[in-house]
């Protein structure tokens, strides 16, 4: 369709057509099918999703790419709203939906455009809305006439698709093992529609595999090589970044490469990636320069790096195999101390719910970066504490765990400041002593016993290197606890039953301590087992009382009409619509 004949009216008005014609009772998402698109050469695939009643769309991808992204999604087998990962490639796959939302779903400036543009319509099945997606974004009104246009002829065959299905119209079927999908070629002179088989292959590079830059393999060649490993983890943050304006542009989730090593001076690097990509192409090769950055940073190669999710290993092989470096995939775990605050998770596994929670994620996001300018200027400080008091690999990540939770909780006092006030230094210094090390950190006695002692010390040195506002004060108050501290540290009674039962498996000899990740993995195993026994032995309700009392209090009597927005009979104080009407 030529973009002079689209308007946004005739491609809204088609899909309350398309609503009404209710496509996902007679298609399964698996169903595939092409259709030609007008303005390129390979065709859109339409899969309508809906048949769970989940989510309601139907949802247009480019090319043969495209395709394979969907078929590499539905190979997971898993339902999208219960499986983050799966979701998660879903959202940063690049395509168009026609998505049928309620109000509440839909993004209030979208809302407003739509309006604005008089493209607000209600059908049954929800609001109709047309958002892109694409990696790094978060789904977003597409409102370029370009693509409205390539849509409009798209959704005209979907049309024309979904009314032949509801006559008992039949099509080859989507065979992605053999490499066939059915595409649609027009009407024959009898109405009826022209299929044909469209070959496309299953089996090539599912992301770009761009050869290495030269340059780049020459400058980290140049770096020295150390015998160590780097987990290299992309990242993307919980919290959408929204351009201000009349127009606001397509929120995106902020990405970013966190180098994680375990060394004598473990380093924490993170390269920050401050725009989306406009393609996967475009993020390959931002991942490759934001690994050569946090290599840049460390001043040397390791001999191996262990990366997740594939998206990294995918888009870093050929630079790091130029520069002699093994890659490996890895896993999304986090060392425990970073994941509790860092407000991001892995690539693949964010979610789009991140606008509906911008205060909690701004409030951890100015923790972290707290935090970590802290970690920053207190490394050398921490370092030499740790050669200071002999810790070896294992209790040194320990006394990292411990700096990180002392930086949470000062972090948590003074998220909207720069220092924390005289007068709370007593409540900070006990949280972290008491309510954070005593009652849930599972860590040896021997080491415990040093924790006052190490602490004290180290908030001396940051205090005297200038390098934290009043940690003198706080080293005393350490000290005014420190007995306290060494008497209750093994009591019992005041654990966790979480730490109970990982302190149990290391008095059996189950569990070594000093290996952090594995205290972790026990943790979280524990801790789900509890919530399921929780679950399990709550008390048996009265499901006859129950019925009897929720039967009576929703009876309502259907003898005088009531309006919808008065108070419903049934007395619950809310409006009749927003209760038994």
């Amino acid at each position: 369709m030529n973009k002079t004949d689209f308007s946004w009216h005739k491609l809204y008005e088609l899909a309350v057509e398309i609503a009404r014609l209710q496509p996902w009772e007679l298609f399964y998402e698996s169903e595939i099918f092409g259709v030609v698109d007008p303005a390129g050469e390979e065709p859109l695939y339409v899969s309508i999703m809906g048949q769970g009643g989940e989510h309601r769309s139907v949802a247009l991808y480019q090319g043969d790419f495209g395709l394979r992204e969907f078929c590499f999604l539905k190979e997971r087998e898993s339902n999208l709203f219960e499986d983050p990962d799966a979701r998660q490639l879903m959202l940063n796959m690049p395509h168009f939906q026609l998505e049928f939302n309620s109000s509440s779903e839909i993004h209030p400036a979208a809302r407003k455009w739509l309006k604005k543009n008089n493209l607000w319509h209600r059908t049954r099945a929800g609001h109709p809305i047309l958002q892109r997606y694409g990696p790094l974004l978060h789904p977003w009104l597409a409102t370029d006439t370009e693509t409205g246009a390539r849509i409009l002829a798209a959704l005209q065959q979907v049309r024309e698709v979904a009314e032949d299905a509801r006559l008992g119209g039949e099509y080859p079927e989507f065979d992605p093992e053999d490499g066939v999908t059915p595409l649609l070629r027009g009407e024959d002179e009898n109405g009826n529609l022209i299929w044909e088989e469209h070959e496309f292959n299953l089996f090539d590079s599912r992301h770009p595999n761009l050869p290495a830059d030269p340059a780049a393999v020459e400058r980290l060649l140049q770096l020295p090589q150390k015998n160590a490993r780097l987990d290299l983890y992309f990242m993307a943050a919980n919290e959408a970044v929204e351009e201000g304006g009349k127009n606001p542009s397509q929120p995106f989730f902020p990405g970013f490469l966190l180098g994680l090593c375990d060394q004598e001076e473990p380093p924490m690097q993170i390269a920050m990636m401050k725009k989306p990509p406009a393609n996967l192409d475009a993020l390959s090769r931002k991942l490759a320069e934001l690994t050569e950055e946090i290599l840049d940073k460390l001043g040397w190669r390791p001999t191996t790096i262990e990366t997740y999710p594939h998206t990294l290993a995918d888009a870093v092989r050929n630079l790091l195999e130029n520069s002699q470096i093994k890659v490996e995939m890895g896993c999304a775990m986090l060392p425990e101390e970073i994941e509790e605050s860092f407000p991001a998770r892995p690539y693949a596994c964010f979610t789009d719910r991140a606008l509906e929670q911008e205060d909690v994620f701004e409030e951890a996001r100015s923790e972290l970066m707290m935090a970590l300018e802290h970690y920053k200027k207190w490394k050398k400080v921490v370092n030499r504490l740790g050669k200071q008091y002999q810790l070896g690999e294992g209790q040194f990540i320990m006394l990292l765990e411990l700096v990180q939770c002392f930086l949470s909780s000062a972090c948590s006092l003074s998220s909207q400041q720069q220092t924390i006030e005289v007068e709370d230094i007593p409540w900070l210094i006990h949280h972290w002593m008491f309510e954070e090390i005593i009652e849930k950190r599972a860590l040896p006695a021997d080491f415990t016993r040093k924790v006052p002692e190490m602490f004290t010390q180290l908030l001396l040195n940051l205090d005297s290197a200038g390098k934290l506002a009043d940690g003198a004060a706080m080293a005393r108050q350490v000290q005014a606890n420190a007995e306290r501290f060494l008497r209750e540290f093994s009591d019992k009674i005041l654990w966790t039953e979480t730490k109970k039962e990982i302190m149990k498996m290391a008095d059996q000899g189950l569990l070594d301590l000093e290996d952090r990740r594995e205290v972790l993995n026990e943790s979280v195993r524990i801790e789900a087992e509890q919530q399921e026994s929780e679950f399990d032995d709550d008390e048996d309700w009265d499901e006859d009382w129950w019925e009897e009392n929720n039967d009576a209090a929703h009876t309502r009597d259907t003898s005088e009409k009531i309006g919808r927005n008065q108070p419903c009979p049934c007395g619950s104080g809310k409006k009749f619509k927003r209760c038994c009407g």
